[in-house]
């Protein structure tokens, strides 16, 4: 985990029931990455992909269906997030998170039919996902979508 060096005595790790930052607050590591402190509009597991509204509340879980209205996409890789809970998710960097297995190295990637996960496959199951740009994943490291895997963040966002 990156060394954070604004605001001052962030931990990553750390959720709360009671804000102790304003959301949006967005927190910048010694190594170029970012992170934005949300509140969870229910349970958030770890390494899995969020959407994230105006106000900086993070859905569940990044879906086909909320993609394209997200503000903001983000992975919660430093800790799961209780639901009505705040935490941090990574908007840059290089981070770990939820990737179905086999995804191809630097494959372009889309949500899934696992809530939460993105794929390199654009549809399945007669389902057409939307394209997540802005994330790129590393085929040379572990695919688990449990434990998460190598990836790097750059802003993600959904595209038509």
């Amino acid at each position: 985990m990156p060394k954070i060096y604004t605001p001052h005595n962030v931990r990553l790790s750390d959720t709360h029931t009671d804000a102790q930052y304003e959301v949006g607050t967005r927190a910048r590591g010694a190594d170029g990455s970012e992170f934005l402190y949300v509140k969870a509009g229910s349970a958030i597991t770890q390494y899995y992909w969020v959407a994230i509204d105006s106000t900086f509340a993070a859905a569940a879980h990044l879906t086909k269906s909320n993609a394209r209205q997200a503000n903001a996409i983000g992975v919660a890789n430093s800790a799961a997030i209780a639901a009505s809970s705040h935490g941090w998710v990574q908007v840059l960097g290089l981070t770990t998170a939820a990737l179905a297995a086999l995804s191809a190295d630097n494959a372009a990637l889309y949500t899934s039919a696992v809530d939460g996960v993105l794929d390199d496959a654009a549809s399945g199951s007669g389902t057409t996902f939307e394209k997540i740009e802005g994330a790129i994943g590393d085929a040379s490291q572990p695919n688990n979508q449990t434990s998460g895997a190598v990836m790097l963040t750059d802003y993600p966002h959904a595209v038509p």
